[in-house]
């Protein structure tokens, strides 16, 4: 008999993530963006998305189809500060986003912010919170791990059988690591002078 071991974690990642302002142009919205009144929800989407805002007035409310999922974002004002969360479509919390002060960010931030930026440009800052459930299944001696959204959408797939992963699981920021390759290739070119 074929047994499965599956052990599910509920992480939360924290991001921090940066809109840029550059007011040359609007947000695209989202395929299947629809704005909607709080009572126009499903309840029990109403209720997760009443509790998220602890009494303060949804101001602002859409209902989206994101790969395939609905989801809903509400928007609301805590002390002048807007928050919005996302929920799917069951009511599970899948980020919260918070508004942020450009002298609380981190200087690591502020200095990816500065580098790619661009002149003349006007960062707003949130804070990110999403949140993943990571799943790790051993079946007929083989480890798998993935990472799946609270709307059912797979976010990262490791199969385990090799080194490749699927899905949206590397850092698209490299900065970091640039350069240090940047110096790598110069001294590969100083070498090959030689």
């Amino acid at each position: 008999m074929i047994k499965r071991v599956l052990a599910v974690t509920g992480i939360v990642l924290s991001v921090a993530t940066v809109g840029f302002a550059f007011h040359k142009g609007e947000r695209h919205e989202e395929s299947g963006e629809k704005g909607l009144s709080i009572t126009e929800a499903p309840a029990v989407v109403q209720a997760a998305l009443k509790n998220l805002a602890k009494g303060q007035e949804i101001a602002e409310l859409k209902q989206e189809t994101e790969d395939g999922a609905t989801v809903y974002e509400a928007g609301w004002k805590v002390n002048g500060i807007e928050q919005e969360a996302t929920v799917s479509a069951d009511g599970d919390l899948m980020e919260t986003e918070s508004a942020v002060a450009a002298d609380s960010v981190p200087k690591a931030v502020m200095d990816v912010v500065k580098k790619h930026a661009g002149q003349g440009a006007t960062p707003e800052f949130e804070q990110k919170r999403i949140v993943l459930y990571s799943v790790e299944v051993s079946h007929d001696g083989k480890e798998s791990e993935f990472l799946v959204d609270p709307a059912g959408r797979l976010v990262e797939l490791d199969m385990g059988d090799d080194d490749e992963e699927h899905g949206v699981s590397k850092d698209d920021n490299d900065d970091e690591h640039e350069d240090g390759d940047d110096d790598k290739d110069e001294k590969k070119d100083d070498n090959d002078d030689r």
